[in-house]
């Protein structure tokens, strides 16, 4: 089944939103009824049933699910549509006074770190062997000299490790590729234009390949094979979609709540990354937040402030459909974390997973760090990260990170 494969769009005309939107604003897919309101619960539902119709073996087309590396950086490179030179940048580049570069002495000249000049030149001297046209995204890996080798039984192994998640190759035939490269990148998405300018590319899969010089990791999947362990999840799914529509009217009220919309990313992201305990409820995190916002002010009038919107926010969870809110959110958690689970058997990319914590020598076997999905008719994409998982571990000083090796 080709996964990758385009097909006409029958809905409305879609409204494209601005690259620069689109890479600052990739939202975890369990979030999006409080963040994106109803029509997010609905994008939720739909990505999920695409993926199960995959795992399925049914004919499943408009969308494109691609897996996720941890690199160490954006890189965002490619052919300026002025002038028809090379170039290459950050994120910063989406910047409204975008920032990118063209020859080593503009590198060389800016005020990054020197790894990251070591890093760019490269790629300004190596990436325009795999990209011919376009301007492509992608997570920079690593370049020869990030490359480190652990003993293991008659010979040594190697391995890089480019933020939190370490990666090793599972045969030969990949560890030759590892080995020879200059550079390794990740690429997952394609734009037309210049800086300043980019437009995202929806209506073809990205992908480019290696040179000799440049290893470049696939992040497209071009086929999943069948799993028989879909119907229970379907079943789960389709429940949570009947009571969305029979009560989704607070959901976009939740999500133009300015308060309550923040507060819950932030307790949800939280408790991802360890800083909230487990325990604590949304209503719970609000009252904590708003009795330390209430002590910081110190007249009368400012307290009275945030007294107000402190008991707004308990109306909106209490009263208008947060806590139902709360629960849908977290049932498309338990779906997705169950899907992440049928998609971790389908391919390792040729490349082990682990971290390693700094007490201990010890590998501990982990798996990628999630998926993006897209979607050709305009809706945004959205992450599958297990965030108990990799979130946690991403945020733990207990695990050691690639910039400290």
């Amino acid at each position: 089944m080709d996964m990758t494969k385009q097909t006409h769009y029958d809905g409305p005309a879609p409204s494209i939103p601005h690259a620069a939107e689109i890479v600052d604003h990739i939202e975890h897919l369990d979030d999006l009824p409080i963040l994106r309101g109803f029509d997010g619960a609905s994008d939720a539902v739909t990505y999920l049933r695409y993926i199960l119709n995959c795992l399925e073996g049914k004919k499943a087309q408009g969308c494109r699910l691609s897996l996720k590396y941890d690199g160490s950086f954006s890189i965002i490179a490619g052919y300026d549509s002025r002038d028809g030179l090379f170039f290459v940048g950050k994120k910063s580049i989406f910047n409204n006074t975008p920032i990118y570069y063209k020859t080593d002495t503009e590198i060389e000249y800016s005020n990054l770190p020197a790894d990251l000049k070591s890093k760019l030149k490269l790629c300004l001297m190596y990436l325009p062997d795999v990209i011919t046209d376009g301007i492509w995204q992608g997570d920079f890996m690593f370049e020869h000299a990030d490359l480190k080798w652990k003993k293991e039984g008659p010979r040594n192994r190697v391995f890089f490790q480019p933020n939190t998640i370490l990666y090793s190759p599972i045969n030969e035939s990949v560890r030759l590729d590892v080995e020879s490269a200059e550079i390794c990148v990740a690429f997952h998405t394609e734009y037309t234009g210049y800086p300043g300018r980019l437009e995202l590319v929806v209506n073809k899969s990205p992908k480019l390949f290696s040179s000799p010089d440049v290893l470049v990791l696939q992040t497209q999947f071009n086929s999943l094979f069948e799993d028989a362990g879909t119907l229970e999840i379907r079943q789960q799914l389709e429940k949570i979609y009947r009571a969305l529509l029979e009560d989704c009217k607070h959901l976009d009220e939740l999500r133009d709540h300015e308060d309550f919309s923040t507060l819950y990313k932030k307790w949800r992201n939280g408790k991802s990354q360890g800083k909230v305990q487990h325990f604590v409820s949304l209503i719970e995190f609000g009252n904590q937040y708003f009795t330390a916002e209430k002590d910081k002010r110190k007249t009368e009038k400012g307290k009275a402030t945030v007294q107000a919107r402190w008991a707004e926010f308990n109306e909106y969870y209490l009263s208008r459909g947060g806590v139902e809110a709360v629960k849908l959110c977290e049932q498309l958690d338990e779906v997705k974390r169950a899907v992440i689970r049928l998609l971790q058997k389908q391919s390792k990319a040729g490349l082990q997973t682990y971290y390693q914590r700094r007490d201990s020598s010890a590998w501990i076997s982990t798996e990628h760090e999630g998926y993006v999905i897209t979607n050709n008719g305009g809706l945004r994409p959205a992450k599958l990260i297990h965030r108990s998982d990799f979130s946690y571990y991403n945020h733990a000083d207990v695990m050691v990170k690639g910039w400290e090796r």
